[in-house]
């Protein structure tokens, strides 16, 4: 029988894993991303909101609002292959809220 191969996501998995069981190199891994994030603030690559004009922040804003939408389409794309669950009883308590209507 054929050994079948593991994908790029479950060695990534792996890894990630056996590199945050070992306590030593979890440090090594987290001061590496902390020195990385300093670097990337320094060199301004990345600057907190409230240090960006208006017009930047309603550009930030719109780049955050696409890329939310994509993801949230990656997800709805990647839950409508699995089965449903089984209905419950929660149901009856979304009819009891109504949904806010926005202005």
């Amino acid at each position: 029988m054929a050994k079948v191969k593991k994908t790029a996501a479950q060695k990534q998995r792996e890894y990630r894993a056996r590199r945050d069981n070992d306590p030593e190199r979890r440090m090594q891994y987290l001061e590496k991303e902390r020195a990385a994030w300093s670097k990337k603030v320094a060199v301004k690559k990345w600057q907190p909101m409230t240090s960006l004009s208006e017009r930047d922040k309603r550009i930030r804003r719109k780049k955050n609002r696409e890329a939310q939408a994509r993801y949230r389409g990656r997800l709805e794309s990647a839950s409508a292959g699995t089965p449903l669950a089984a209905p419950s009883s929660s149901t009856e308590d979304l009819d009891a809220n109504p949904v806010r209507q926005s202005r």
